[in-house]
């Protein structure tokens, strides 16, 4: 087994979750010169560790536990996976310059947009978060909710080509700069960094909080939905609506 798999597990995890959302819609068949139909395999113990993984780790192994040596390190995984020519030339100039130009990511959700544009679909408009995150939605710009197959197969599909393998990598630099597996961990240490929580709080504490909160984020330690927060959840993928998945409930 070798090493090369984060990038394209993460870039897996975008795309269930694009189509995760028409489980209860017919499927369409829909195909794209660039885009991969038949994702290569993934070893999931190299993936990003998810909270219900990480249950058992000692705190101390979770802070040592690192996907990679550095965002480059990401990058050249993503590239030897396979990434195609778009992806690959911004994969190419973070492992040149050691990060990822926010510039070039601004420019593969814009393509993104375009791709679904361009397939004759209302415009794409994917929620931008205050940290300069975006996460997929299924809403026209008119903010009308677009029940139909065929527009989210076509969404999944441009996120595939133009997003999957450059997104994920990116939203590691803002939010886990110390490239934490456990992104509860890269959570704290971040919301500790900013300064939001002390040095002392730890992941079991957030998890206990999340739990008594109920989904209610007036009941944390910090402010949960302020957009100083929000820069190091939404990168981590941590929001109140998957409460009932903490681990101390």
């Amino acid at each position: 087994m070798n090493d090369h798999t984060y990038s394209r597990g993460a870039a897996r995890a975008l795309t269930a979750l694009a189509l995760g959302l028409l489980v209860a819609l017919p499927t369409a068949a829909c195909g794209s010169a660039g885009a991969s139909s038949d994702p290569k395999p993934v070893a999931a113990e190299h993936d990003p560790v998810s909270p219900a993984a990480s249950h058992d780790q000692d705190p101390a192994q979770r802070r040592q536990d690192k996907q990679a040596g550095s965002i480059a390190e990401l990058a050249q995984r993503a590239l030897d996976q396979g990434a195609g020519d778009y992806q690959g030339a911004i994969l190419r100039r973070t492992v040149q310059s050691g990060s990822m130009n926010a510039a070039d990511y601004e420019d593969a959700w814009s393509k993104m947009r375009q791709c679904v544009a361009d397939q004759g679909y209302p415009e794409y408009s994917p929620h931008k978060t205050s940290s300069g995150i975006y996460s997929l939605t299924y809403e026209s710009q008119s903010g009308a909710r677009t029940e139909n197959s065929s527009y989210g197969q076509a969404v999944a599909q441009c996120q595939q080509r133009y997003v999957a393998d450059v997104s994920p990598i990116y939203q590691t630099q803002l939010g886990n700069p110390g490239l934490y597996r456990d992104t509860q961990q890269a959570a704290i240490d971040c919301l500790q960094r900013a300064g939001f929580v002390p040095k002392s709080y730890t992941v079991e504490q957030f998890d206990r909080e999340r739990a008594r909160s109920d989904g209610d984020e007036s009941k944390m330690a910090f402010d949960f939905m302020s957009p100083q927060a929000q820069s190091c959840l939404v990168p981590n993928n941590i929001d109140m609506l998957d409460v009932n998945d903490s681990r101390g409930k």
